[in-house]
């Protein structure tokens, strides 16, 4: 009854993803998604199956449906793994995104506590996820709302799947922000390899109904200086003026008055 009526109340103009947030235990607060109706029934019926048994969740679902017809997304796991056991924990089949953390364990404001910024243990390991916007029960300061992005081919399900299986997203809190970046030529989301680069120069263009303040990257979890902005469109350059060799990821940021908005990361 609730999917029809779901169905019922998107008409022809709405588009549906299915999703469930099961109480599985070694990976609480994860959302998993199903493009089609029929294969979020099986879903569940794999979770009722199988109990909170993770793993044999995970094994039973990659052997019993189709590639790509189910993904992942993290929000944030306070400590109910180690550092170490949240990695090792990573699906890189079905993990596409995770939350851009817009409260406690933001990248732009003092970690609380133990917690970890969250993804950036998933991104300095190596994974390859994109970012959809979220918070993490951030009880101790104002609610966000929090939205994502995407760019899409076309109005559908199925173009917003391939925007999150491409990393094609932008997480959002608090407002509307169009943006876009690019490296290289390569929009952000992609794997870009320089040879020994003096800098690197990410393009950002953004606009919102409300002034953009500034701009900045964040590299590898560390917030770079900001750059001014005070205008509703921008197209800025970031720079990160001296990379060192070796593997980086870069997330373009933009800030608006009480609102952000990060791409996802390249």
């Amino acid at each position: 009854w609730v999917m029809d009526r779901l169905e019922l109340l998107a008409g022809d103009n709405g588009v549906i993803l299915y999703s469930t947030e099961p109480g599985i235990k070694g990976i609480r607060d994860t959302n998993w998604y199903a493009l089609e109706r029929e294969t979020f029934e099986r879903l569940e019926r794999i979770f009722i199956a199988q109990g909170q048994n993770f793993h044999r969740c995970l094994r039973n679902v990659c052997e019993e449906l189709p590639f790509g017809s189910v993904v992942l997304m993290r929000h944030f796991h306070g400590n109910i793994m180690d550092k170490e056991g949240m990695v090792h924990s990573f699906e890189p089949r079905m993990e596409v995104a995770m939350e851009a953390m817009q409260g406690r364990c933001n990248a732009m404001i003092e970690p609380e506590g133990d917690f970890p910024v969250f993804p950036n243990q998933f991104l300095n390991a190596g994974c390859k996820i994109g970012l959809i916007g979220g918070t993490d029960h951030y009880r101790k300061g104002a609610n966000h709302y929090c939205l994502t992005g995407f760019w899409v081919r076309e109005v559908s399900a199925e173009g917003v799947w391939e925007a999150l299986r491409n990393g094609f997203t932008i997480a959002m809190s608090d407002a509307k922000i169009a943006l876009t970046s690019y490296l290289c030529d390569q929009p952000m989301g992609n794997t870009v390899i320089m040879d020994n680069p003096s800098e690197v120069r990410i393009r950002l263009n953004a606009a919102c109904g409300r002034p953009i303040r500034r701009a900045t990257l964040i590299r590898d979890g560390k917030l770079l200086p900001w750059i001014e902005i005070g205008r509703k469109v921008t197209n800025s350059d970031l720079v990160d003026p001296e990379p060192e060799t070796g593997r980086h990821w870069y997330v373009p940021t933009v800030e608006v008055n009480t609102a952000y908005g990060p791409d996802s990361p390249g």
